[in-house]
């Protein structure tokens, strides 16, 4: 059974979001899910997940970092993917962006 992800639920993600300060470094939203990679600079990604698991299904991965390579070129993305474990992956225009762990 799938949920789908309504306007009314970003609004609430994006609120707790805001409330504890935390910042977006990237985002994947399709119509059942929401991938954010998250810069918790005062420590309240605990108060976060709490919010969040109780009106959705939650996993959360600590010690992750984002990778961003600029002006790349198709031909030469292998390179920026050995030896990394890639959670999640967005390439627009020139530009790869990779959460790793």
């Amino acid at each position: 059974d799938f949920s789908f992800i309504a306007e009314d639920h970003l609004s609430f993600i994006f609120g707790e979001l805001s409330r504890q300060k935390i910042k977006i470094t990237l985002m994947q939203n399709s119509a059942i899910s929401l991938a954010l990679c998250l810069e918790d600079k005062f420590g309240n990604i605990e108060k976060l997940v709490t919010a969040l698991q109780a009106k959705f299904k939650t996993e959360h991965t600590a010690d992750v970092s984002l990778f961003t390579v600029r002006h790349v070129q198709s031909v030469n993305t292998e390179k920026y993917y050995k030896g990394r474990n890639v959670l999640i992956e967005q390439i627009a225009a020139s530009t790869l962006q990779m959460v790793i762990q």
